[in-house]
C-alpha cells in the first residue's frame, strides 16, 4: 500500500495522466463523473460511449451518488458477456482511480472481482465506509494487482464479512496500511489472504484484536509467511482449534495436540512440547537423500532438514503422524465408545485419513465428523459428487467454495436434497435465475428464489417464469422501491396484495 498522505502517481498513473485531455486531472474530473481512456488514447466521459470493455486502459470514476457498489465492475463484465461470466473483458485495464464512495453504501462485495490485469487501484482514501458491512471478495482474483492506495483510511467498524477479500492477489505484498484497522467485530476472515503468494510479513496484523467468534480457517492459504510462529504466539488463545488449517500446510504447521501450545524442542530424534512434555513426533535418524545424520528442525518454518545436503524432509506427508496414530487407532477400535471416537477424530488433522473415514459407512456419525473436519477442497468435491449418503454429500456442499462444482450438483434433479443444499451456497444470481426458469422441480425453484439478492434479477424471473413461481418471487422482495413497482406489474391480485401488505408495514 502506498503513502496515503499524497496523491499516488506510479508509472501507470503517470501514463494515465499524460493521456488525459478531458479533465483537470485523473483525480479531479471537474464536471464529469467518469473518465475512460482506451488503448488508442481516446478519452470518453460516459460508460454508454464504450463499445468494447477490452479496449479500456484506464478508468477514473466519481462514485458519489452510486447506492450499490456490489459487483460493480464485475456486473459490467456480465452485462457484456452474459453467457461467459468467467471471461474478463477488462483484459487491458491497468489502473482505476475510484473516488467518493458515500456513507449510504453498505456493501462492497465483489466490486473489483476478477480484474486480473489491473496493477493499481487508488483514490480509496476518499471513501466513506462507515456503513459498509460486507467486503467479501472486494479485490479477489486481481492476480496482477500491486498497489491499493488509501485502504488504510477505511473505517471498518461495521464490517462483518471479509471472506476472501484479497484472495488470489498474487503480487500484492505490502499490507502495512492494515495495521490501524479495528477488526474486532469482523466475523468472517476465511480465505481473507488466501493465494496472496507474495505476502510474507505478518507484522502489520500481529496486533489485531480478532473476535472470538470470527471464522478464519485458511486465512493465509498458500502464503509464504516468514514469521508464522510469532503469529501463533500472539493469537494462541484463538488458534487452538484452527492452527492446522489457517495456513493450509500440514507439513509446516505443527502444534501440541495435547495442550495447544506452540513451544517445542527437538531432542534425541523427538519433537517435544516444552509446556506439557508430550512427544509429538519421531524423526528419521538419517537423511533419505545423502544418509547424513546431521539433521535439524527449523522452528520458524516448522521444517525438518538435512544440514549436509539441504533436503527438507516431509515427516508428516503420506503417513499417519506419530501423535495422530493413537487417535487413528481409537477410531478403529471396536471396544471404544462412539463419543471417544468422535473426540479422537477431532484430533486427526491429516485430510487423507479423514477422507477414508468419511466413507466408512458403519457409522453415520463418524462419516459426518470426518467430513466436517476435512479442509482439502478436492476431497470435499469427491464426497459431494460421489458419496452414497445424501446427508454426507450435503455436509460437503456446505464447505465447497467452487461454484462450478455447486452448479453441477444443483442441476442433479435426481437427488433433490443435495441439489437444494448446493443451491443454498451459490451466489451467482444469473445462474439462480436460470434455475428458476428451467427447473421443473418446485422446491429447487423456490430455493433458487431465496438465494437471489438482486431485485432486478428477481423481476426478470417474474416476467419470464410461469405463474407457479409468482408468489415465491413476490414474497422474497423486501425493498420499498421494488414493492411499488410490483403494484404496476401484470401479476395476480393475491401477489399484489402481498406487496401491498409489505409496503403498509414500512409505513407503520
Amino acid at each position: 500500500m502506498e503513502n496515503e498522505s499524497k496523491l499516488l502517481y506510479n508509472n501507470d498513473l503517470k501514463d494515465f495522466e499524460n493521456l488525459n485531455i478531458t479533465t483537470p486531472s485523473i483525480y479531479n474530473l471537474g464536471e464529469y463523473k467518469v473518465l475512460i481512456i482506451l488503448k488508442d488514447g481516446t478519452n470518453l466521459s460516459s460508460w454508454d460511449d464504450v463499445e468494447y470493455l477490452r479496449d479500456i486502459l484506464y478508468i477514473s470514476e466519481d462514485l458519489s451518488g452510486v447506492d450499490n457498489l456490489s459487483k460493480y465492475y464485475y456486473e459490467k463484465n456480465k452485462q457484456n458477456y452474459s453467457n461467459f461470466s468467467h471471461i474478463n473483458p477488462f483484459r487491458k485495464l491497468k489502473a482505476i482511480v475510484a473516488q467518493n464512495v458515500e456513507s449510504k453504501v453498505t456493501s462492497l462485495d465483489y466490486m473489483f472481482y476478477k480484474l486480473d490485469n489491473i496493477t493499481t487501484i487508488t483514490g480509496l482514501n476518499s471513501w466513506d465506509t462507515n456503513s459498509v458491512v460486507d467486503m467479501r471478495f472486494l479485490f479477489a482474483e486481481c492476480e496482477n494487482l500491486e498497489v491499493i492506495s488509501g485502504i488504510g483510511s477505511f473505517n471498518i467498524g461495521n464490517v462483518r464479512n471479509m471472506n476472501s477479500m484479497f484472495y488470489g492477489c498474487e503480487k500484492l505484498s505490502n499490507f502495512s496500511s492494515l495495521k490501524s484497522w479495528d477488526v474486532k467485530d469482523v466475523l468472517d476472515m476465511d480465505y481473507m489472504f488466501g493465494g496472496c503468494s507474495s505476502f510474507n510479513d505478518l507484522a502489520p496484523i500481529l496486533d489485531w484484536d480478532i473476535n472470538d467468534n470470527c471464522i478464519f480457517e485458511n486465512m493465509f492459504k498458500y502464503c509464504s509467511i516468514e514469521n508464522r510462529m510469532t503469529f501463533y504466539s500472539n493469537w494462541q488463545d484463538k488458534l487452538l482449534n484452527s492452527f492446522t488449517t489457517i495456513f493450509y500446510d500440514l507439513s509446516k504447521v505443527v502444534g501440541c495436540i495435547y495442550c495447544g501450545k506452540f513451544d517445542m524442542t527437538c531432542k534425541d530424534g523427538h519433537l517435544l512440547c516444552n509446556n506439557c512434555g508430550e512427544i509429538l513426533n519421531y524423526f528419521p535418524a538419517n537423511c533419505p537423500e545423502c544418509g547424513s545424520d546431521n539433521l535439524c528442525f527449523d522452528f520458524e518454518q516448522m521444517e525438518y532438514y538435512c544440514k549436509n545436503c539441504g533436503l527438507v524432509i516431509d515427516f508428516m506427508a503420506e503417513q499417519v503422524p506419530y501423535f495422530e496414530g493413537a487417535y487413528f487407532n481409537a477410531v478403529l477400535d471396536e471396544d471404544i465408545g462412539l463419543k471417544t471416537k468422535l473426540d479422537a477424530l477431532d484430533c486427526i488433522k491429516n485430510d487423507k485419513i479423514l477422507y477414508s473415514f468419511a466413507f466408512r459407512n458403519d457409522s453415520i456419525q463418524i462419516m459426518k465428523k470426518a467430513c466436517e473436519n476435512i479442509t482439502n477442497h478436492d476431497y470435499l468435491v469427491k464426497i459431494a459428487l460421489n458419496h452414497p449418503s445424501s446427508y454426507i454429500r450435503c455436509i460437503a456442499c456446505e464447505k465447497i467454495r467452487d461454484e462450478s462444482v455447486l452448479t453441477e450438483i444443483a442441476y442433479d434433479d435426481s437427488n433433490e436434497e443435495v441439489s437444494i443444499e448446493a443451491i443454498r451456497h451459490i451466489r451467482d444470481d444469473d445462474f439462480l435465475c436460470e434455475l428458476i426458469l428451467n427447473s421443473e422441480n418446485e422446491k429447487i425453484r423456490n430455493q433458487a428464489i431465496k438465494g437471489i439478492r438482486n431485485y432486478e434479477i428477481l423481476l426478470k424471473a417474474l416476467h419470464n417464469s410461469n405463474s407457479t413461481c409468482e408468489w415465491s418471487l413476490v414474497a422474497n422482495i423486501e425493498n420499498k422501491y421494488y414493492l411499488k413497482r410490483l403494484l404496476k406489474e401484470d401479476i395476480s391480485s393475491s401477489s399484489k396484495e402481498i406487496a401491498l401488505r409489505k409496503l403498509i408495514k414500512y409505513i407503520q
